[in-house]
């Protein structure tokens, strides 16, 4: 009977899904190449940055690892911080590298639901082991666009190049994200903000952040842009104060041969950010979400939380505030993106600590019963457990479930991956991660792929290849 509802939430979770798209979102892409409604085809599953991603997760009374690889070159390095994986729901597309051990290669690799590596990216100079900083994108027709340092490569999905297209200022990327018009955006370390056409790879503009075109310092940005239609969101910070903060709101203008990018407006905060920010849009306005570490002068963070509003089709282009909140009563800095949470809100993490926070989006405010307490429900009276991942949020628009990591910082303590229900606010499953006397986890997200009515989490570790969580035999 389990099966038989998961694979009939196939059709019906897909139409679940492009109904709530259609309510509060407008089109990802353009009909001609859009992305995959279900898998979490590319960082935090949309270019809204919302880690949604509608589909069942394996459920049931017998849930662990089913495979795990860590044989090949890139699987030896892990994906260190990044956030590793991203699927169409059919192949699964793994970032690997470290900055300890380069050399290795497959730096991409691509696995299908039982864990066969299809194909990968081949020698270190095909893509290089900053490719972990990157999450791969899928189209819809399945090709898959990564990046490294120096360049971004489009593979067909049997792994033959496309394209490649080398950056005019090498620098460590940040994750892709399609427009509505065909482009993809890519930010990077460096400051520069690129637009490449999907299709062919040619450089339809670059933009280098900056106050004043005379200015010594750029702002550069280290957190994956949200994009809604041609706009773009890119939190920030001065290359020369890191707690000099900006959100920019960036407008790409194809026809617009000259200057392709410009900056909408661009809204300072007290930085730097730790976080990609998430919107919300309608057909007439669009919020944008997103955090300050809000530096003191002893070097603490006070960390806040921003509500922005920017009204569709009003001229000026102008931003305005709907709310500052500081983020927790002690110091702390934000750590993960936030996630939308599908009824309503989303969620953040309190500092490095145990709990997950639940915010109300009209008002920022917290509201603290509807805050989960992770190491309570690990229960563990040896170690202290926190999530430090993505909030990957699966399951369905009004039964969401939150999949996101567990850990301890103490050697030899037990590192999971857990789902939680969302509405119940209770434990579904936890799997370990990690082996006797080491710290193993992940602080990527945790896309889903599906076969024959079964479904499997699968994810990158920090150090030592991918795992899929499922149904075990």
């Amino acid at each position: 009977m389990a099966k038989a509802l998961k694979s009939n939430y196939g059709l019906i979770g897909t139409a679940v899904f492009l109904l709530y798209i259609m309510l509060y979102h407008p089109p990802l892409v353009s009909a001609s190449l859009p992305i995959p409604v279900e898998g979490c085809p590319m960082a935090h599953c949309d270019p809204f940055m919302s880690d949604n991603n509608f589909m069942m997760p394996p459920l049931g009374s017998s849930i662990g690892t089913v495979w795990q690889k860590n044989s090949m070159g890139g699987e030896q390095q892990g994906s260190y911080y990044g956030l590793g994986c991203s699927s169409n729901t059919v192949v699964v597309a793994c970032t690997y590298g470290s900055l300890s051990r380069p050399g290795l290669g497959q730096n991409l690799i691509v696995y299908d639901f039982d864990g066969n590596a299809l194909w990968n990216s081949g020698p270190e100079s095909s893509l290089n082991n900053i490719a972990y900083t990157s999450a791969p994108l899928f189209d819809a027709d399945g090709n898959v666009y990564v990046a490294d340092n120096i360049r971004i490569v489009k593979y067909s999905p049997a792994g033959t190049e496309i394209w490649r297209s080398n950056f005019p200022s090498p620098s460590a990327p940040i994750s892709p994200v399609p427009t509505e018009s065909g482009y993809i955006i890519l930010g990077t370390i460096s400051g520069y903000i690129y637009a490449y056409d999907m299709s062919d790879g040619s450089l339809l503009g670059s933009l280098l952040l900056k106050d004043n075109p005379s200015d010594s310092y750029y702002y550069q940005t280290r957190n994956t842009p949200a994009v809604v239609g041609d706009k773009i969101y890119i939190s920030s910070h001065r290359s020369d104060d890191y707690k000099h903060g900006a959100l920019f709101a960036l407008r790409l203008d194809p026809s617009n041969q000259i200057n392709p990018l410009q900056i909408s407006w661009k809204y300072d905060f007290a930085g730097p950010s730790g976080a990609s920010p998430l919107v919300v849009a309608t057909p007439t306005e669009t919020k944008i979400y997103f955090d300050g570490d809000n530096i003191q002068l002893d070097g603490s963070a006070l960390a806040l939380i921003y509500g922005i509003s920017d009204i569709v089709g009003d001229y000026p282009d102008t931003s305005s505030l709907i709310f500052q909140k500081r983020a927790f009563g002690k110091p702390g800095r934000i750590v993960a993106s936030f996630a939308l949470d599908p009824r309503g809100g989303f969620w953040t993490y309190v500092g490095v600590s145990p709990w997950l926070q639940y915010r109300d989006s009209a008002s920022g405010i917290a509201a603290a019963n509807n805050n989960i307490n992770v190491d309570a429900l690990i229960n563990d009276p040896d170690y202290i457990h926190l999530p430090m991942s993505a909030m990957s949020i699966v399951g369905t628009p009004t039964n969401p479930i939150m999949i996101v990591s567990a850990i301890t910082t103490v050697a030899g303590g037990n590192q999971y991956v857990i789902a939680i229900d969302l509405v119940s606010k209770t434990l579904l499953w936890k799997v370990q991660t990690n082996g006797i006397g080491d710290t193993e986890n992940t602080a990527g997200q945790f896309p889903i792929l599906s076969k024959n009515g079964e479904q499997r989490v699968i994810f990158s570790t920090r150090n030592l290849g991918a795992r899929a969580i499922g149904l075990l035999p």
